[in-house]
């Protein structure tokens, strides 16, 4: 399976041993938990504007961080690109 945003995400949570639901919270998503579930089922994509914020609770090493944000951005990208990007990634 190839990795994307939302499988990045769970994974990295599963490291942390924390669940979806406290990532919202720590993210400062309140109790709902609803969107962030939608982004780790790759359904949304994260917002571009807010990844640091995204990222700090993860504690991701610097190499983790690019990937962090490369998935980011393929996730806001049109379904070409994403494409492209898994094309070109086998």
């Amino acid at each position: 399976m190839a990795e994307t945003f939302g499988t990045f995400l769970r994974a990295a949570l599963e490291r942390r041993e924390m669940t979806l639901r406290a990532y919202a919270l720590a993210i400062g998503l309140g109790k709902s938990h609803s969107f962030a579930y939608r982004v780790a089922k790759g359904q949304a994509a994260p917002p571009l504007k807010d990844l640091d914020r995204w990222a700090e609770p993860l504690a991701l090493s610097a190499k983790d961080r690019r990937r962090f944000e490369l998935l980011a951005g393929v996730a806001n990208s049109p379904a070409v690109v994403r494409e492209w990007f898994e094309k070109a990634r086998q």
